[in-house]
């Protein structure tokens, strides 16, 4: 999907694999821990592109904040536990309003994230 959607994606994901990267899609972040590819693995680095639970309601709708707040959660709480001791978790999304409601440095400051 990303490849379709963006024109420089495959060059991309080819240069991060070339380097050793462990290049994933589609992965539930709530259960990514179980997932095959990852086994019991740890990473240094866990990077989730700009995160979004889907359009179910308009931006600004609570509901829709909810739903990415819960997504973001879910992935704090997943990958916290596949880092090494000195791991880093990257997210990158948008920060304007109402983007800025999802309150993630909140959200990684409760799953014990510094």
């Amino acid at each position: 999907m990303v490849v379709a959607k963006y024109s420089e994606a495959e060059s991309n994901l080819k240069t991060l694999e070339e380097f050793g990267c462990c290049v994933l899609h589609e992965v539930d972040v709530h259960t990514m821990k179980e997932h095959p590819s990852l086994g019991k693995k740890l990473f240094d680095r866990i990077v989730f592109n700009f995160t979004h639970a889907g359009y179910n309601y308009s931006e600004h709708d609570d509901r829709q904040i909810w739903l990415n707040r819960k997504l973001v959660k879910g992935f704090f709480d997943g990958a916290k536990d596949m880092l090494t001791a000195e791991g880093e978790i990257h997210i990158t999304h948008k920060t304007a309003y109402p983007f800025s409601m999802w309150k993630t440095v909140e959200l990684a400051e409760k799953a014990d994230l510094r």
